[in-house]
């Protein structure tokens, strides 16, 4: 059950609704996920970005190295306080309050969506990461 009484919660509940039936559930194995073209995924969220939420000791990769590698990304917006719940992230004492905003259409290796497994949210997979011209801003945002 998702607690409607919080914005990540509302906005959780309507990607479930968006993305329906396609939609693994959070048993399903990533690695026997088809990999699907960019363009598919950016179509599916109508147009929308998918969403990286950076870890503290990961802020300034993406300039510095000019790319993230493999990781899981979800087109839903949380607040630092959500993000960790939801998602079920590593270090959960550590909220995110960065963002990035990845373009889906230009990635090219892309599985999912599914079920985050013990959090609830929504999710893909970038097997190949994503490289800093798929970011909308060259940086990080804030999230409050």
């Amino acid at each position: 059950m998702i607690p409607m009484g919080t914005g990540g919660g509302i906005a959780l509940s309507l990607d479930i609704e968006m993305l329906g039936a396609k939609c693994n559930g959070e048993h399903a194995n990533t690695e026997e996920m088809p990999d699907r073209p960019g363009t598919e995924v950016y179509a599916e969220l109508g147009g929308r970005h998918l969403l990286y939420y950076v870890h503290d000791a990961k802020r300034g990769a993406l300039r510095r190295d000019g790319r993230i590698d493999r990781c899981w990304v979800t087109p839903t917006a949380f607040s630092p306080e959500e993000a960790s719940w939801y998602l079920h992230l590593p270090d959960p004492e550590s909220m995110r309050r960065y963002v990035l905003f990845v373009k889906p259409e230009k990635l090219t290796r892309i599985r999912g969506p599914k079920r985050v497994r013990l959090g609830g949210g929504v999710e893909y997979f970038l097997p190949d990461g994503f490289r800093a011209d798929a970011v909308e801003v060259g940086w990080e945002v804030a999230v409050r």
